[in-house]
């Protein structure tokens, strides 16, 4: 099975860029959030942080579902470049998408939202993290560790859902397609590195 120690070193850096991937991911649901929060009446600093940890443990679990998949199906369907170019591809396709739907996003009413709970919240988690299953498979495919990965998503979720909530709620719904778009370039420049790397260190 293919392995990051191909990368001569470079484990840590890979990581390193991994992360970055996993950030711009994130900002896509911070503005989800950001939105959900201008449209709350009643929002309080508990009820925040109890929204951003079950997002946070949803988006961790289809994460680690595309990772398991992956990690189960490529060492009978893929070779070690197929793996590689699939996993880069597929994020750098993502990245376009998310530049694609910030671009054309119109500002959204930020009419009140009175019935808003955690199985909305649920929902609403999956609906925005169908991208996350993708990229736990494609760092499943890059040969990524499962743990660090898992942990800074986890960590970028955390904090890219309970500061949009804060901000939505206390000031609006503001920037967004700067926010989406900051996410979609950070996606395709870390992606192409990833994929300078896998083929320049083989």
């Amino acid at each position: 099975m293919y392995t990051i120690h191909v990368y001569n070193g470079k484990k840590g850096l890979c990581m390193l860029w991994a992360f970055f991937i996993l950030f711009g991911l994130s900002l896509d649901s911070a503005i989800a959030m950001l939105n959900k929060g201008a449209q709350l009446t009643d929002l309080s600093y508990k009820k925040t942080i109890g929204y951003a940890l079950i997002y946070t443990l949803v988006s961790f679990l289809i994460f680690s579902l595309g990772f398991g998949i992956a990690k189960v199906v490529d060492p009978y369907a893929f070779t070690v470049k197929m793996q590689s170019f699939i996993a880069v591809a597929a994020v750098l396709c993502i990245g376009v998408f998310i530049i694609t739907k910030a671009f054309s996003r119109e500002s959204v009413e930020e009419k009140a939202d009175r019935e808003f709970c955690v199985p909305t919240l649920m929902k609403m988690t999956v609906m925005t993290n169908i991208d996350t299953f993708v990229v736990g498979a494609c760092i499943a495919l890059y040969g990524l560790p499962y743990l660090f990965s898992g942990a800074n998503l986890a960590a970028a979720s955390f904090f890219t859902v309970l500061v949009p909530l804060r901000v939505g709620y206390s000031v609006g719904a503001g920037h967004q397609r700067i926010i989406g778009m900051i996410g979609g370039i950070m996606i395709i420049i870390f992606a192409l590195y990833l994929g300078f790397l896998a083929l320049a260190l083989r």
